[in-house]
């Protein structure tokens, strides 16, 4: 997906601009065929901005005012705490590769606890109406400092000719981790699936070896993203283009 936001790599180089990312986005896009290699994205998605009341819900929200975790889950959740790790990803090929690393800040009680943008309310809040089972959302912790675990999406710049890139791989990082649930290391099995790990080593570590992959994949941490905005207009749209990866989480 082709996107404006905000970039860092791990050591002091930043920027802001146009970059590519892998994400969940579940409205309306505009699709533009790609020639990559296999594992790589076959369309750059750009946001449509006039679109039909939506029926699908995007989870996790990465754009302004920052990243929330809505619902996807959450009848497991209840063992969440602040500073956990989420990660967000699909078995491909054999390998476990992520779109978004969610830090988890807060919990609120309801919606109305925080003021979101109107995107957020549009494309989110709007299509889980039809839900009776109450929303509260996780709040993503912003970026501070790279030693202290924040949200970020692995992500390009839009410069490189829109060349198609792969998601961030972290197989063996995955034979790091074990269950809470039987002490074995978490499988591809469990791609689908909201699994309690630790780190075997800790945390810190765990993610000092996270940011490693980034920069070793030739990736860089995307901390904030720009929507262009959405106007609702007329019925729901029947049929919907995707992002360049729907997870299929929910």
């Amino acid at each position: 997906m082709h996107v404006a936001g905000s970039w860092r790599d791990i050591h002091t180089n930043r920027g802001s601009g146009l970059l590519e990312i892998w994400t969940e986005y579940e409205a309306p896009t505009r699709a533009e065929p790609l020639n990559g290699p296999p594992g790589t994205a076959k369309h750059l998605h750009r946001i449509v901005t006039t679109v039909g009341a939506p029926t699908l819900n995007t989870d996790p929200w990465i754009f302004h005012p920052g990243f929330v975790w809505t619902t996807c889950r959450h009848s497991r959740a209840d063992d969440i705490r602040t500073g956990d790790l989420i990660l967000f990803g699909s078995s491909v090929d054999g390998q476990w590769v992520l779109d978004t690393i969610f830090a988890v800040d807060r919990r609120l009680e309801h919606p109305s606890d925080i003021q979101f943008a109107q995107e957020y309310n549009a494309l989110v809040l709007l299509p889980l109406q039809r839900h009776q089972e109450p929303v509260r959302p996780f709040i993503g912790k912003p970026f501070h400092r790279i030693t202290s675990p924040f949200s970020f999406v692995p992500c390009t710049l839009s410069d490189n000719g829109n060349e198609p890139f792969k998601r961030l791989d972290i197989t063996q990082l995955l034979k790091t981790l074990q269950k809470i649930s039987d002490d074995c290391i978490p499988s591809r099995r469990n791609a689908q699936a909201l699994v309690c790990c630790n780190p075997r080593n800790g945390l810190t570590k765990f993610w000092n070896n996270l940011l490693r992959e980034v920069e070793s994949q030739g990736l860089l941490l995307g901390t904030s993203f720009k929507h262009p905005g959405v106007k609702i207009t007329g019925p729901s749209n029947t049929q919907q283009c995707r992002s360049s990866h729907t997870s299929n989480k929910c």
